[in-house]
């Protein structure tokens, strides 16, 4: 289905950043975290647009799709929140800069409020099964809707403070810096995270990065949780997408990937 036109609106507006040229690989990887970011809220609110549109014709399974996308994601944007509060701040902040810089990129990266978003939408999963399909739908596209303005508004705002911050390093502490988030992607945790991060970019710099980056086990490993992902996502969105079915058509792995 096409992308709602909501998101159409300046404020809403999900469009990749572009990668300038020469940036270095620290501002590299935050503009590829977030602009995966950006892809996957296009994605939810698709579906979720869809869903709302069905009114009471709504399936149970199109919401339980959308919740297990859902979760996949809120673990996505946790890891890279990790990645921002456990490695770029703690590096930028061994390092002088003007004053209120750094005070200004905490601020603009205080996540509280993101993860109470996050928790009140997936609370609806409790919602499933209540014969009150309609309400569901609109109640999940407005808290959606609103979610998706504040992290759209927490990207845009992080980059031009973080970006800045960065170009004022030395470019051995700039080389330092990317090698700090590179070996956090590379570990197990993150390597989904990474898909993700390079979904939507070239298939040249994909693999470029991957040999340049990854270890051969590493990179096996990668391949492995790419394919994971992208099956997994095709399941999810096959749910949300479409109208109820019975159970015995579940798509062939599908119980598999979600009973764990």
């Amino acid at each position: 289905p096409p992308a709602p036109d909501v998101l159409s609106t300046p404020e809403m507006n999900c469009s990749p950043v572009e990668l300038p040229a020469k940036c270095g690989e620290a501002v590299e990887l935050l503009l590829l975290g977030h602009n995966a970011i950006r892809a996957e809220v296009v994605e939810l609110m698709t579906a979720v647009s869809a869903i709302k549109d069905k009114g009471e014709n709504a399936s149970d399974r199109q919401f339980a799709g959308f919740f297990k996308w859902w979760s996949e994601f809120v673990e996505h944007l946790h890891v890279h929140i990790e990645l921002e509060d456990e490695v770029v701040l703690p590096f930028l902040r061994r390092h002088p800069f003007e004053a209120g810089q750094l005070s200004q990129l905490a601020s603009g990266t205080d996540h509280t409020s993101l993860f109470l978003q996050l928790n009140t939408i997936g609370s609806f999963k409790r919602q499933i099964g209540r014969n009150k399909n309609k309400k569901l739908g609109e109640t999940l596209f407005a808290y959606l809707s609103d979610f998706v303005k504040h992290i759209l508004l927490h990207c845009s705002d992080t980059e031009s403070v973080a970006l800045a911050i960065i170009k004022q390093l030395s470019p051995s502490s700039s080389a330092k810096l990317a090698e700090n988030m590179h070996e956090r992607l590379r570990e197990s945790r993150y390597l989904e995270t990474l898909a993700l991060m390079l979904r939507g970019t070239a298939k040249q710099l994909q693999k470029d990065y991957i040999s340049r980056k990854l270890k051969k086990q590493e990179a096996i490993k990668y391949r492995i949780v790419k394919l994971n992902l992208e099956h997994k996502r095709s399941v999810t969105l096959e749910l949300a997408y479409k109208d109820g079915r019975d159970e015995k058509d579940t798509p062939s792995g599908e119980q598999d990937l979600w009973t764990n």
